[in-house]
């Protein structure tokens, strides 16, 4: 997991700690480190089972498009799995949720996350995002062309 994902797993453990106010003070630290450790293996192997699944998921979604949509979307994919790897992998998974169209809060009941830590990560994911495409003008001015102006076409 990288440095974010820790500090998201601590966030959480944090804030579930925070939501039992009858912890006793003493055993506050052995707490949170089971609690930090537990969501830790389970992010990673919801990871694994994502992984998994979008690769049998990309195998039987083969089927016949027009070739410049496949293009497209062949390069976009590329990019965005360029891309993907610097997210964290909670950013990712919470970022994929939010476009399968579910609010912020399904997305921390599916993750089983509060709703200040997805809002967190989602914005992360963002603003990490926008910079990798601030990056890549040429890719992207490919994938989305900009209709010719005015001046740039000629007189017919």
């Amino acid at each position: 997991m990288s440095a974010e994902d820790a500090e998201d797993a601590v966030h959480e453990a944090m804030l579930r700690a925070l939501e039992l106010p009858g912890l006793d003070d003493e055993r506050l630290g052995d707490w949170l480190r089971t609690v930090t450790v537990r969501l830790c293996a389970d992010r990673q192997q919801q990871v694994r089972r994502e992984v998994e699944a979008g690769r049998r998921a990309l195998a039987a979604t083969a089927g016949a498009a027009p070739l410049d949509e496949v293009v497209c979307d062949r390069e976009e994919a590329r990019w965005l799995a360029r891309t993907s790897v610097m997210l964290p992998a909670r950013q990712a998974e919470a970022l994929r949720l939010r476009a399968e169209d579910l609010d912020v809060g399904q997305v921390a009941r599916r993750m089983g996350l509060s709703r200040r830590t997805v809002e967190s990560l989602l914005a992360r994911a963002r603003r990490t995002l926008r910079h990798a495409r601030a990056g890549t003008p040429a890719v992207w001015s490919w994938v989305y062309p900009r209709p010719a102006s005015a001046e740039a076409r000629p007189d017919t």
